[in-house]
């Protein structure tokens, strides 16, 4: 090989050398041996940008996720809301009765979620809450739930079962649920002050802790001020106010009775266990009422009291029941009205369940008590329904007054007159002392 010849292949493999260093610095990182950077110039990789030394780290820039977007590869937070669905999907109401509705949201995976929806009724009344008033007029009627742009819609019923209209079915002898926005003719009131009672809806409730009416558009509310003495300029040891029907109770003959009774949040606290709230009674005559309830001493139990005690000339407690106030309490009494004590009868529903009275036995499939229901002194002029703010003169409140509300006040000779319907004969267990 000549001299020239190997010049030139010695050249050319000087040439690549660098080449070849850089390449492998670009791969690893490394500065290569025999290279300088005194200048301050790091290596540059092609295009311009710095090599990456051992300490630098690559990582992907983070995401904010947002609704219906993944925070995660292959994860998403939610899944869009597809449709809402209104529960019951239809119900059948007697006219002025009530039906608590819900509004769940549904989405593609079939999973449920809570949504806050309103709601719009084609009949009746619906609160913010979801609770539907049955209208008075027969029909079907549609209640429409909206959220988050979704509609669905539920079908109600109201169907010919109201009360009043079964006479078919017993009579109906006194009939305050107020829905005429009156008490009914032959009602008396006593009162100190024309503002202690007062008929009201859910659009003008006297107090900001009084409730909606139970059922249909109308509820009563009694009042009562420490200061109630002496109305008319007699003498007492007691004070009310005091709500009264006709007296359409004989001795002998069989009744049912509704009410339902609500305590504000803010009743106080009864010291005095000489508080009534309802009576069958007639105020000729006096004496203590053969069957009665009350609040107790420490303002926390309804006491039913009946099973009347000729030799105390007092009644014996038959149940009691929490007070929990701001909730209505529904109660339906079945009595046999009688002077005897081996002929009259108690049995009591609340809230739609039969009690288990002290010393009751089962007849018919309801608990029954045996015992006087009728005062002596009442037996040629009958009794009737008192619902009552009603106390000792001696017991004085923190607020100057106690408040009671009332509403389903009915009297009639068959179940299906002052109910419509037939509730429930699960058995309720109550205790008394």
């Amino acid at each position: 090989m000549t001299y020239a010849h190997k010049l030139a292949r010695r050249i050319a493999r000087l040439r690549t050398a660098p080449l070849t260093l850089l390449a492998l610095t670009a791969c690893t990182g490394a500065e290569p041996t025999g290279v300088s950077s005194e200048n301050g110039n790091a290596l540059q990789s092609p295009g311009g940008a710095p090599v990456p030394t051992p300490t630098d780290t690559i990582s992907a820039s983070p995401t904010s996720p947002s609704n219906g977007t993944a925070d995660s590869i292959g994860a998403s937070t939610t899944t869009p809301l597809t449709s809402i669905v209104v529960s019951p999907a239809s119900v059948s109401l007697a006219p002025g009765k009530t039906q608590q509705f819900a509004v769940r949201g549904k989405r593609a995976d079939g999973s449920t979620i809570a949504v806050t929806p309103t709601y719009t009724a084609s009949g009746g009344t619906m609160s913010p809450s979801g609770v539907y008033t049955a209208d008075a007029k027969e029909g079907t009627y549609r209640i429409i739930g909206a959220a988050d742009g979704k509609t669905d819609t539920s079908i109600v019923t109201v169907a010919a079962t109201s009360v009043g209209s079964l006479a078919m079915s017993g009579s109906l002898l006194w009939n305050a649920d107020a829905e005429t926005g009156s008490w009914p003719s032959g009602t008396t009131i006593q009162q100190c002050a024309s503002s202690r009672t007062k008929l009201f809806t859910a659009s003008t409730k006297p107090y900001a802790t009084a409730p909606n009416p139970r059922q249909g558009s109308w509820a009563a509310k009694l009042e009562l001020w420490d200061s109630d003495k002496n109305c008319g300029g007699s003498s007492s040891t007691s004070i009310r106010t005091q709500v009264m029907s006709p007296m359409v109770m004989k001795n002998g003959a069989e009744y049912w009775v509704t009410e339902s009774v609500y305590f504000p949040t803010d009743f106080p606290v009864v010291q005095d266990y000489w508080f009534m709230f309802t009576e069958l009674y007639n105020p000729l005559g006096g004496g203590i009422p053969a069957v009665a309830f009350y609040v107790n001493k420490s303002g926390t139990v309804l006491r039913f009291a009946g099973d009347y005690d000729a030799a105390t000339k007092g009644t014996r407690p038959l149940a009691e029941f929490p007070i929990n106030k701001g909730r209505w309490h529904d109660f339906t009494l079945h009595i046999k009205v009688s002077t005897n004590p081996g002929v009259g009868f108690l049995e009591l529903w609340h809230n739609g369940q039969n009690v288990q009275l002290k010393g009751a036995t089962l007849v018919n499939s309801a608990w029954r008590v045996v015992g006087q229901t009728m005062l002596t002194n009442h037996a040629t002029s009958g009794m009737g329904l008192f619902p009552n703010n009603y106390r000792s003169t001696s017991y004085t409140t923190s607020t100057g007054k106690t408040i009671v509300y009332f509403d389903r006040l009915r009297i009639g000779t068959t179940r299906n007159a002052v109910e419509g319907s037939t509730a429930s004969a699960t058995p309720l267990l109550a205790t008394v002392p």
